[in-house]
């Protein structure tokens, strides 16, 4: 069984957390599956968006695929969320 699978039968057994649909997006990205991560991170932002990590996340996807302003609409909301990470949009501009 893949990261994948065990993450969904984990959603399936305890119920939905940010954390287990942050983990999956994290997997779909490590398998090529950019739009499902996508819709994990944004599961996980609908459970719980204080997490910056999951708005840095959803920036990254939309600067890889060269959606420039959307990834910077994310980048600044993770910057809102938590300050200490506002060098987020430096270091994925490859400024840093």
């Amino acid at each position: 069984m893949g990261k994948v699978d065990e993450l969904l039968e984990e959603i399936s057994v305890k119920g939905k957390s940010a954390d287990t649909y942050q983990r999956l997006g994290k997997s779909y990205i490590n398998i090529k599956e950019i739009e499902k991560a996508h819709g994990a991170f944004i599961k996980s932002l609908e459970l719980d968006d204080s997490d910056p990590w999951t708005h840095l996340y959803i920036g990254n996807i939309f600067y890889r695929k060269k959606d420039y302003l959307k990834a910077i609409n994310w980048f600044e909301k993770n910057h809102t969320v938590d300050s200490k990470f506002g060098h987020s949009l430096l270091v994925y501009c490859g400024m840093l």
